[in-house]
């Protein structure tokens, strides 16, 4: 699925928007990817650009508040099988193009619904290494038993250079 995006007027930080199509069920276990490989178009506007991500966040529709890893490439994982609701693994020609990992498992609850986002600083400076765009995967580190395709929107924050 493709991201949309929100810019400063400087056009210096942004902030991609994506709702990834997910899976209402079979349930996700821990290790499970949630949203297939996640392309973040035009996190920088030079082809490989530079920038550094500065804040991730995700509103859960569906109130699960459970952990999720949030793993960055700098290029497309191409060797990898992004396999929804299956646990990932990482193809060996695709690991140097992971260029940071985010824990998201502060969350803020609210009646039917949660915020979450990380419990500190986010600084992962990135080069791509072709093109305009980022790459995410999202992995479960609990039960998570979403309720429509649609209960998650993730959010990142990129300066760009």
């Amino acid at each position: 699925m493709a991201s949309t995006l929100q810019k400063s007027v400087a056009n210096r930080i942004i902030v991609l928007r994506n709702t990834p199509a997910v899976l209402a069920t079979p349930n996700y276990t821990s290790g499970d990817l949630i949203g297939g490989k996640q392309e973040l178009l035009n996190a920088v506007e030079e082809q490989e650009g530079a920038g550094i991500i500065r804040g991730v966040s995700i509103a859960d529709a569906a109130n699960q508040k459970l952990q999720i890893d949030a793993v960055f490439f700098n290029a497309d994982p191409s060797n990898t099988a992004f396999t929804e609701n299956a646990v990932l693994a990482v193809h060996a020609n695709d690991l140097d193009k992971i260029i940071g990992a985010v824990v998201v498992g502060t969350y803020f609850a609210f009646n039917a619904n949660a915020f979450g986002q990380p419990s500190g600083e986010v600084r992962i400076p990135f080069i791509l290494g072709g093109g305009t765009s980022l790459f995410l995967a999202m992995i479960s580190r609990g039960a998570h038993n979403l309720a429509a395709v649609t209960d998650l929107d993730v959010r990142v924050a990129i300066e760009r250079f």
